[in-house]
């Protein structure tokens, strides 16, 4: 009996240890990087950049709303890589956010990519799911729109270099 109940009290510990750090955690609202992402599947960023990537064709080489791309924008990608994954509750108040019946993540997720055309750049695609974060895990409930991409680095391929060429970075003149 002794150790049923030494089980039941353990049990009970950890539950209230693990719940205390689930809303400290979630409270403090960091830069989550890595998340372990549970709940629904497809929105790890490998697989939601990779799903964008097939389903576009490539990316662009200038700031976009990919939702609201003309195809003659896209150059196909021969290869990417993420440098970088930030998840984190879209709303500040964490209280508020777990009484939300939609709470709302938003992505930030950087990437370095190199286009077949030769160019090669960082990117930084940025999007939001309904899901909410509490570092390191984040419950993930659904999708959201595809998202935006903003070139943060960008070197022109041989093709592209025109008179000069060299490397290009996002908002210099």
């Amino acid at each position: 009996m002794k150790a049923l109940e030494n089980t039941i009290l353990a049990i009970v510990t950890i539950g209230v240890l693990a719940g205390a750090l689930f809303f400290v955690q979630g409270r403090r609202n960091p830069l989550c990087e890595p998340a372990l992402i549970l709940g629904f599947p497809d929105n790890q960023p490998r697989k939601i950049i990779a799903r964008i990537i097939d389903e576009q064709n490539g990316l662009p080489q200038t700031d976009a709303d990919l939702d609201a791309l003309d195809g003659a924008d896209i150059l196909p990608v021969s290869d990417w890589r993420i440098r970088s994954a930030v998840v984190q509750n879209a709303e500040s108040d964490f209280i508020a956010t777990l009484r939300d019946d939609n709470p709302v993540m938003t992505y930030a997720v950087d990437l370095d990519v190199t286009w077949e055309d030769g160019a090669s750049g960082v990117v930084q695609w940025t999007a939001w799911r309904y899901g909410l974060v509490s570092c390191p895990l984040v419950i993930s409930k659904g999708s959201g729109p595809t998202g935006k991409i903003r070139i943060v680095r960008l070197t022109p391929g041989p093709e592209g270099d025109g008179e000069g060429g060299g490397e290009q970075q996002a908002g210099s003149d």
